[in-house]
């Protein structure tokens, strides 16, 4: 048994990780699942791999998980937040010690649809900040979504040739190129695919209802000290394996006003992210969509 080649899926999240791993699961040269070494979790799975023919053995295992790019928010130390670039050196280095021949992916997203997309999931996950409280943490965010350092970490370990680094927004707009130009950096047959809509950004009503019950629950988990802190820990682990499989029904008595979008972002706000985004412009897929990333 012998992998051929192994790609790297960097991140991000809310970039179609969950579509791109529908993707992978599903082309017959690829070997995935998820959080697992290209579908390999354990010595059992790896001795029951080499008990496969080589011919049906895939020529690529992916490995991925999206805290290589940013950490989950409880891993945030709010004090020192240079941590989180360290980390994402530490881990860029980490992967290069394990899979120094790796071809490497990274999916980036407009800062606006980004931020809304991953308030969204931290709703779904049981969050209770509204959004006005969120946008306090600008500071915060600017330094999980820099994707100039993070595109130059892996550039530095991997090579250029060996860094694939596409927009979300491509997905959207023409997926059959976003997934051939994957395949090309992975010198992989193409295979004929039709995305679904997977893991969607709730509605405004959704969020609104979905924050109401989970202050619900904080708020009443409060009262019991040592026990309504496990308490609570279980209604977030809880909505975070509910959180790709998500059914509206749940919160349909939690009655609200809907009147804006689910997150305004003014451009004086995302300014401040723009300056993180530079490098793209050395990759001419990203043309079309400067505007995304503001650059000019």
């Amino acid at each position: 048994m012998k992998i051929k080649k192994y790609l790297l899926h960097v991140g991000y999240p809310k970039a179609g990780s969950t579509l791109l791993g529908d993707w992978f699961d599903k082309h017959p040269s690829i070997g995935f699942s998820d959080f697992t070494i290209g579908g390999i979790k354990d010595t059992n799975a790896l001795i029951q791999l080499s008990k496969i023919d080589a011919s049906a053995q895939p020529d690529v295992a992916v490995v991925r998980d999206m805290r290589f790019s940013i950490p989950r928010i409880e891993e945030i130390d709010l004090q020192d937040i240079s941590k989180i670039k360290k980390d994402q050196q530490r881990i860029c280095e980490t992967l290069y010690s394990f899979f120094p021949n790796s071809k490497v992916l990274i999916v980036t997203r407009g800062y606006k649809s980004l931020i809304s997309a991953n308030y969204s999931q931290y709703i779904k996950e049981g969050g209770t900040y509204n959004v006005s409280e969120i946008q306090k943490f600008t500071f915060l965010l600017k330094e999980l979504f820099d994707y100039s350092y993070l595109v130059e970490q892996y550039i530095q370990k991997f090579g250029s040739d060996n860094v694939l680094v596409l927009p979300f927004e491509l997905l959207k707009d023409d997926s059959l190129l976003f997934f051939d130009c994957i395949e090309k950096h992975l010198d992989i047959p193409h295979h004929e695919f039709k995305p679904l809509v997977l893991n969607p950004s709730l509605t405004l009503a959704e969020a609104k209802r979905l924050r109401q019950k989970s202050l619900f629950v904080e708020r009443f988990t409060n009262r019991f000290g040592a026990v309504g802190e496990r308490l609570k820990r279980r209604y977030i682990e809880s909505r975070r394996k509910k959180a790709f499989d998500w059914d509206s029904t749940e919160i349909e008595n939690f009655q609200v006003k809907v009147n804006n979008p689910l997150v305004e972002l003014d451009e004086t706000m995302l300014s401040q992210f723009y300056m993180n985004s530079g490098s793209l412009k050395n990759y001419p897929v990203f043309k079309a969509y400067y505007t995304h990333y503001g650059i000019s």
